[in-house]
């Protein structure tokens, strides 16, 4: 009961003195500063634009692609398997 009364209290003023609940530990309730969780919130911000960005590239890559296979395909008079592309969860991958 006490334990619920001080959580109660104590994560409203860690948040207005702008704290983040960081868990518990040896010593009790930690918190991390504002400016530290940004800090990191901003960092993986940037490690996503990255990732979203490679994985554009390689999409496009992949286009280019298809499209010159199909291309050489056409003037030997093969037909183009029809298949969608399948990802690596096995549904089709979408745009290509």
């Amino acid at each position: 009961m006490s334990l619920g009364l001080y959580l109660a209290v104590s994560v409203p003023a860690l948040v207005v003195a702008g704290r983040w609940l960081k868990g518990f530990g040896k010593e009790g309730l930690t918190a991390d500063d504002a400016e530290e969780a940004t800090q990191t919130i901003d960092g993986l911000r940037a490690q996503l634009d990255a990732v979203t960005k490679e994985r554009d590239e390689a999409l496009q890559a992949a286009r280019r692609a298809k499209e010159l296979a199909l291309a050489i395909a056409e003037p030997a008079g093969q037909e183009p398997e029809q298949a969608e592309p399948r990802t690596a969860e096995g549904g089709a991958e979408d745009g290509l």
